[in-house]
């Protein structure tokens, strides 16, 4: 089978808002890391349906769409913000990608630290409520996009909201919010939780392995093979021999994730480093991990659809059709 050359889309942007209700804001949702939380959505319907449209042209066969609350979930329709796309609209869009030659695949963030578009259940974790939430949220995407081959659960940078990291400035803001990570307890109990409805709908789950950088004890005991993992690390990649920069603990977990056996779609963006993507693909040739259990290369330019954005966004598809282009010389056969 052909690898996965994927793009992650943002339909929601919530997801990366940081939702707090407390007397210094009057009880209104905030964010604390990128603006105001939206109560109107931000995505441009122009800018998305341009950008979907470009896509193929780079090679990208995989559309990963961040959802959110950008659409009006017939389950939970207290979640829908002002504009969030109704099911109909939803599946329109998925044909006409499907008819581009890309396949859709649904994502909803259920980490901490990318919940906010759960509004009131984000702070409901651990209650018989939130499980149903959950699973009411997975079986209606699931039915949305009719099955997909995955469903990608997010989970990435709940871990930078651990203590016993180094302070970084958006830290002391969320503890004294409140808000917290879940203990390795915890977390685990809802990603098995999150894995179960996944798959009772006969769909692969996939999430981000940022949690296992921290908390390498064991995870690849814990963790069902099942499981599609993605490993990015978005600064510069070099591979230095006393792994000082990215920290080494990066190697090791790519090379404990392909020794384990796991299938990966490694992800990449140019956030913070234009080289990023080729480099992510060149290092995984580099280091043999190219074989079966590699499905492919997620690209995901964590920035909002809307016009200021637009060759930014493609900039990022740009970057994985060279690198896709680089990847076919060493392996034309995949």
């Amino acid at each position: 089978m052909s690898k996965i050359w994927s793009y992650t889309i943002q339909l929601g942007f919530n997801m990366w808002r940081d939702e707090t209700s407390t007397p210094e804001n009057n009880g209104e949702f905030q964010c604390q890391s990128m603006g105001h939380y939206q109560h109107s959505m931000l995505t441009d319907r122009e800018t998305w349906g341009r950008v979907v449209d470009a896509l193929p042209s780079f090679g990208i066969n995989q559309l990963v769409i961040d959802l959110g609350d950008g659409v009006q979930y017939k389950s939970h329709p207290e979640l829908a913000i002002e504009g969030a796309w109704t099911g109909d609209e939803l599946r329109a869009e998925l044909s006409r990608v499907r008819k581009l030659g890309m396949e859709p695949i649904p994502m909803l963030n259920f980490s901490s630290y990318h919940d906010a578009w759960l509004q009131k259940y984000s702070r409901r974790k651990g209650t018989e409520e939130y499980d149903r939430v959950v699973a009411d949220l997975i079986d209606e995407v699931c039915e949305l996009f009719d099955c997909p081959r995955f469903f990608h659960l997010g989970m990435n940078e709940e871990h930078l909201l651990d203590p016993t990291r180094q302070r970084l400035w958006w830290q002391n803001d969320y503890e004294r919010k409140g808000l917290m990570p879940r203990t390795p307890e915890v977390w685990w109990r809802d990603l098995y939780h999150y894995i179960a409805c996944v798959e009772k709908n006969g769909v692969r789950p996939w999430i981000y392995g940022d949690y296992f950088y921290d908390n390498p004890s064991g995870w690849t005991e814990k963790l069902p093979h099942s499981c599609v993992i993605s490993h990015g690390w978005f600064e510069r990649i070099l591979l230095l021999a006393d792994g000082t920069y990215p920290p080494r603990r990066t190697y090791e977990l790519y090379r404990e994730t392909h020794e384990a056996g796991y299938d990966q779609i490694p992800v990449s963006s140019d956030w913070t480093c234009q080289q990023n993507t080729s480099q992510q693909v060149y290092q995984y040739m580099e280091c043999g991990y190219v074989n079966e259990h590699l499905l492919g290369f997620n690209v995901c330019p964590m920035q909002a659809t809307v016009d200021v954005n637009y060759y930014s966004l493609l900039n990022n598809a740009h970057r994985m059709c060279i690198s896709r282009e680089m990847f076919a010389e060493a392996y034309p056969n995949q």
